[in-house]
């Protein structure tokens, strides 16, 4: 009996070290990885600060509408009075018609002139805001519209961000002063770098700080809707937020 108490003391004496081990342990590793969780959890917070920063600096709105012209029109391009007053708000428009082909326009005083085609079925989409399209070289002699032979459809603003502004952005912090400009605008943390990478769905990229390092980098992809340069389109691309 004696002996079998004495074993009983000793296998709780072992269960007791082993715990007092086991924990030594745990707090020994925490003490080790609690510099890198910390670090990895403050980089994900600057992450996520500059998405918010980057969506307002390569976003814009952009207003679409649909317009219905509703007499017959006999000539190729027609002549809305007042256009820039009464449709849209300013000069830079991107207008399309019923099978999304671009048409050309131009702006003489108030008037918008667009060249509709032979086949105008009355029916156009136009869209304005940040868009930055070139005008086109159009008629004379156009058919006029006022404001009684049209009907406006559905108008929507949504705020995208813009091929443009995002190779702007790029080309402008490519000066290091601007770069630290910004930073300081940001009240970005010293001793931290950010960058971007912008990957078209053709996988060309085209990349903000080329001088990130290979290692230590922390990055996040995030897909996004953009409106290319050219045509005004709605295309989907990904920017990756890089830190270090």
């Amino acid at each position: 009996m004696r002996r079998f108490i004495e074993n009983k003391q000793g296998s709780h004496v072992g269960v007791v070290l082993s715990f007092v081990v086991f924990i030594t342990f745990l707090i020994f590793l925490y003490s080790i990885l609690q510099p890198t969780i910390r670090n990895q959890r403050d980089k994900q917070d600057l992450i996520n600060f500059l998405k918010e920063e980057l969506e307002g600096k390569l976003s814009d709105n952009l207003t679409s509408m649909t317009m219905k012209i509703i007499p017959q029109i006999n000539k190729n391009c027609i002549k809305i009075k007042d256009g820039t007053e009464e449709i849209i708000d300013g000069e830079e428009l991107l207008v399309r018609n019923s099978v999304s082909q671009i048409l050309n326009y131009s702006i003489s005083n108030k008037d918008i002139i667009i060249n509709v085609g032979d086949s105008f079925d009355g029916f156009l989409k136009i869209y304005y805001g940040n868009i930055r399209t070139s005008l086109g070289e159009t008629e004379t002699g156009c058919t006029l519209i006022s404001s009684s032979d049209y009907t406006i459809g559905l108008t929507r603003t949504e705020k995208y961000i813009f091929e443009e502004k995002i190779i702007e952005t790029v080309e402008l912090m490519e000066d290091l002063e601007n770069y630290n400009s910004w930073k300081e605008e940001l009240g970005f943390p010293s001793g931290n770098e950010f960058g971007f990478v912008f990957k078209y769905n053709n996988d060309s990229i085209i990349e903000m700080n080329k001088n990130a390092p290979s290692t230590s980098i922390y990055a996040e992809e995030i897909p996004i809707q953009y409106i290319d340069k050219e045509g005004g389109g709605i295309n989907f691309g990904f920017i990756t937020i890089r830190v270090w």
